[in-house]
């Protein structure tokens, strides 16, 4: 699990200016961060997964691979969404796709 101190509230990020990166399965916008070490923040909707469950399996994912590498990808503050054809993919698919991404 990400320690608290690594997530980005996204409700308060989303108000500032982004670049932004897609794929066919993640939109990540990228802001420029004011500290030392990155922030991550992730964002699903009920379209990519009906369940809580299956949104929730999906957000631990994504905050378990951005734990471990963390160190390996540039200091900024990120907003992760899944889109809704990542639902469908195995969690070694999504881990390789969103490092793909990120780094």
């Amino acid at each position: 699990m990400l320690a608290k101190k690594y997530r980005l509230p996204v409700q308060i990020a989303l108000k500032k200016r982004y670049r932004s990166l897609k794929s066919s399965y993640f939109s990540v916008k990228i802001l420029p961060g004011d500290l030392e070490y990155s922030r991550f923040g992730v964002v699903i909707s009920k379209k990519t997964a009906k369940k809580a469950v299956d949104r929730n399996r999906l957000k631990r994912i994504v905050y378990d691979l951005v734990g471990t590498k963390k160190d390996d990808i540039s200091v900024g503050d990120y907003i992760i969404s899944i889109l809704p054809p990542a639902a469908s993919l195995s969690k070694e698919a999504l881990k390789t796709e969103l490092l793909k991404l990120l780094t």
